[in-house]
């Protein structure tokens, strides 16, 4: 018979033997991913009688915040991008500085880019906010590097890689090559070379600007790897979603993905909850910012706005008022929008279809009229023979009424396909030589300038757009009232 001593020390021995060869479930903490950013430059946005208005995205530090304070779970912040644009009036004219500061004060430990971005910071200097960023598939040739290529960090013995990716086709109209010679490789084929080293329970949060393409390629190359991955497509110049911006689209395998709305309007939370084996429990929301306190954001906004209104107010050109009405609107006509072109890029031509554009009854033109009467786009610049613009030209006039393309630099009598006594600033059309031309970019999408731009000389895109060109030069135009307005 076995005494009590004796059954003790029996049944120790048996656990003892069993905690040797078996290992106990590890307790992992559940945790949370906080992703601010995609404001679009909506920061500021103005009325049409250019009354400064703040939207919902001061709120967003605030938001952050809040949501930090939860005590049961970690929480990662990292910064989605595509915050400013130079095609929005406030985010123009702050060269989004507001834009980053708000991403800022949420404290992200790493932070992406855009395009949009990328063609705003091309005026700016490239100061820490900038070169802390992450753009993973960028190369320079002279492995100087401008940008993380990813971010690391470790959480509960679990590493967390941040990526970035851009497609090189959404760079294609980047100037970048006034800051930085750098090429932009294939995400996919960046990803290969970087061969992040991987366990089971570690993540990687990527994100993508890019077509479906680019992200299905990414995740057939995530797949390989261990871990799980979280792909975030931020769509950017009015694209539609690719994924769901309410639940997480499975991948196949360890890849998940999903789409974020705009973030002046929402802030997405990814919650993880880990699991030792098989794939985490996760949620994804979009919290609103509505039934959040407008009180704290009024007086930064009105801060940052005290900013820039000087410069918004900046008067550009007198408007006299002698015989015209007190109620006159005032339009922009298209031959001065042909002229201006021509004028601030000194080619020998100009051309552009009409803008749409917002009339105003002020005695002044001001910086702020330029920035919110007519949209903002690209200046294209190329060069052409005597018979391409002719043949340019021609198809244009088929194609649209003459009354809707305003042209500089020539002049030209046409009836339906025929063309003469064309000049070229007075003088007879030199048939051996290649002709200066500037036009918009949505004058560029016309079928017929776009048949010609396949087989002519295009410069590259210097970072001009037409904001730039009438805020740059109004002053100096040597235009009369007659022939500025309509």
């Amino acid at each position: 018979m076995k005494t009590k001593s004796g059954i003790s020390l029996y049944i120790a021995a048996i656990l003892l033997v069993l905690s040797s060869n078996v290992s106990f479930a590890e307790v992992l903490r559940s945790f949370q991913i906080l992703l601010p950013g995609n404001i679009r430059g909506n920061l500021i946005t103005f009325t049409e009688d250019q009354k400064a208005e703040y939207t919902e995205a001061f709120k967003l530090p605030y938001v952050v915040n809040a949501f930090l304070k939860q005590k049961d779970k970690d929480s990662l912040i990292f910064g989605i991008g595509n915050d400013s644009s130079i095609f929005k009036s406030f985010s123009y004219l702050n060269q989004g500085k507001a834009e980053r500061e708000l991403i800022r004060k949420c404290h992200p430990l790493a932070g992406a880019l855009s395009p949009d971005d990328l063609e705003v910071y091309n005026d700016t200097y490239l100061d820490y906010e900038i070169k802390n960023r992450v753009f993973t598939n960028v190369e320079a040739p002279d492995n100087n590097e401008i940008f993380n290529r990813f971010y690391l960090t470790n959480l509960n013995n679990q590493n967390i890689y941040f990526f970035n990716f851009i497609s090189s086709e959404y760079c294609s109209k980047l100037a970048l090559e006034r800051w930085s010679q750098i090429r932009v490789d294939d995400p996919a084929r960046s990803l290969r070379k970087i061969n992040p080293i991987l366990t089971p329970k570690d993540f990687t949060l990527s994100v993508v600007y890019g077509d479906l393409k680019t992200v299905n390629e990414l995740t057939e190359e995530f797949k390989r790897l261990n871990g799980i991955h979280f792909i975030v497509n931020v769509p950017i110049n009015n694209e539609e979603p690719l994924f769901s911006t309410t639940h997480l689209e499975d991948g196949n395998r360890n890849v998940f993905r999903f789409s974020v709305e705009p973030g002046y309007k929402v802030l997405p939370i990814l919650n993880i909850i880990p699991k030792n084996y098989g794939y985490p429990r996760t949620t994804l929301r979009m919290i609103p910012f509505n039934k959040y306190s407008e009180k704290a954001i009024k007086n930064d906004f009105k801060e940052i706005w005290n900013q820039v209104r000087q410069e918004f107010h900046k008067p550009l050109k007198v408007i006299p008022i002698t015989n015209r009405p007190s109620t006159s609107a005032n339009r922009i006509s298209l031959q001065a929008h042909a002229e201006m072109l021509k004028y601030a890029t000194n080619t020998e031509i100009a051309f552009i279809k009409m803008p749409d554009q917002i009339s105003f009854r002020e005695s002044v033109i001001t910086v702020g009229d330029v920035i919110t009467r007519f949209p903002n786009e690209r200046i294209v610049r190329f060069r052409a023979t005597e018979t391409q613009i002719k043949n340019m030209f021609i198809s244009l006039i088929e194609d649209s009424s003459i009354k809707e393309i305003g042209f500089a630099g020539c002049q030209f009598l046409a009836l339906g396909n025929h063309f003469w006594e064309f000049s070229i600033n007075r003088n007879s059309i030199d048939k051996n030589r290649l002709y200066t031309i500037s036009t918009t970019e949505s004058t560029a999408k016309e079928f017929a300038v776009q048949k010609l731009l396949k087989s002519c000389i295009i410069e590259k895109y210097d970072g001009l757009t037409i904001w730039t060109v009438w805020k740059n030069n109004l002053q100096s135009f040597p235009a009369d009232e007659e022939k500025l307005f309509e």
